[in-house]
């Protein structure tokens, strides 16, 4: 899978979303903003998105029906890392903090490039730090 993210001045989630509209559909992905299912599974599992894929595709789910820059960037990023295997030899759970960290990580160091204003940026900088404190403590505990 290979998703080629373009700057251009200050996008939307929404506008990332239409510009890989697409991509997206010739990769089999469906996306749910602010559904009722997507909703239900998102304060179920916890988070403001998540990726599900199967063999069939993958579907995003927001749980806001406009969801931020950043929040539709690391689900792409999520693509990514899933086609690209990344960390799949890991256990699911360490998998999961380092996906996470690593998609938040490029957010972080793509801020400008990526138009990611400062609150967004300071918000992803917060969920940097605890995703990086769940992997330790779950090192630890191993």
């Amino acid at each position: 899978m290979n998703v080629t993210l373009r700057a251009t001045p200050k996008r939307t989630g929404i506008e990332w979303l239409r510009a890989a509209n697409r991509r997206l559909q010739s990769l089999r992905v469906e996306v749910q903003r602010g559904t009722s299912d997507a909703v239900a599974f998102l304060a179920w599992q916890g988070g403001e998105a998540v990726t599900v894929v199967d063999e069939l595709g993958a579907t995003i789910l927001f749980r806001d029906e406009c969801p931020t820059i950043s929040c539709v960037l690391a689900e792409f990023a999520h693509l990514l890392q899933e086609s690209r295997h990344r960390f799949a030899d890991l256990d699911v759970r360490e998998l999961r903090c380092r996906r996470e960290i690593e998609a938040k990580e490029c957010l972080v160091e793509r801020r400008d490039y990526l138009r990611i204003d400062a609150d967004e940026h300071d918000a992803t900088l917060q969920q940097l730090a605890e995703e990086r404190e769940n992997l330790r403590r779950l090192l630890e505990r191993w």
